[in-house]
């Protein structure tokens, strides 16, 4: 276990879920730590990175489980889950599918769980300010996945270790976040966490699973 942290805020809506078959959306943002990097392995010679392929029994697919491709289309989830979007990085296992099984072992009868990937490894959480690039693209497909009748149940951010150590960054947290409440345009509340940062490689997946 490494000794510098991870930053983690949920966002989540205040009224209770409701067990029915329509989407439970949850969006998946931030950086490479949820873009998903678990089995990812760098050749040394080629410098060349790929994933390793395996799929922990906790992130294997699940009929239930649906997610909004690249395409603006839903289709069953599956790891890498941002294959398609983090299209510039070796995209491996990450937090969103044992996130969204554990959900529905917790509410059997929620019905579907739709994942939104929109995470992008590498990048600095001001770049998703409101009006830049990644937040128009993030909040693009939030839009599309609205439209076959769904609600938006929260939007997990997994921020990476570079935006816990510069204090200028929890300034730039408040404006994200302000931002996001902004254009969601619901009622959420914020749950701020600290966590150690996990070797995700080793598919310790955890930490990440919210009861």
């Amino acid at each position: 276990m490494s000794s510098f942290f991870l930053l983690v805020f949920l966002i989540i809506q205040t009224w209770p879920m409701k067990l029915e078959a329509q989407k439970n959306i949850f969006i998946l943002a931030g950086q490479s730590n949820m873009a998903g990097r678990g089995g990812v392995v760098n050749d040394t010679t080629t410098g060349v990175t790929t994933w390793d392929g395996v799929v922990p029994l906790q992130c294997q697919p699940n009929p239930s489980i649906m997610k909004l491709n690249a395409n603006l289309k839903w289709v069953e989830a599956h790891e890498p889950l941002h294959e398609d979007i983090d299209t510039l990085k070796t995209n491996g296992v990450g937090p969103g599918m044992a996130f969204a099984k554990h959900v529905l072992e917790k509410n059997s009868g929620l019905g579907l769980v739709g994942l939104v990937p929109c995470a992008i490894g590498g990048t600095n959480i001001s770049e998703w300010e409101r009006g830049k690039v990644l937040y128009n693209h993030m909040m693009k497909r939030v839009k599309a996945s609205l439209r076959d009748d769904g609600n938006i149940r929260a939007l997990l951010w997994f921020q990476g270790e570079t935006d816990t150590v510069i204090l200028s960054s929890w300034w730039w947290l408040n404006v994200v976040s302000r931002a996001l409440i902004r254009g969601m345009g619901t009622i959420i509340y914020f749950i701020v966490v600290f966590l150690p940062c996990i070797k995700f490689w080793n598919y310790d997946v955890e930490p990440f699973i919210v009861s």
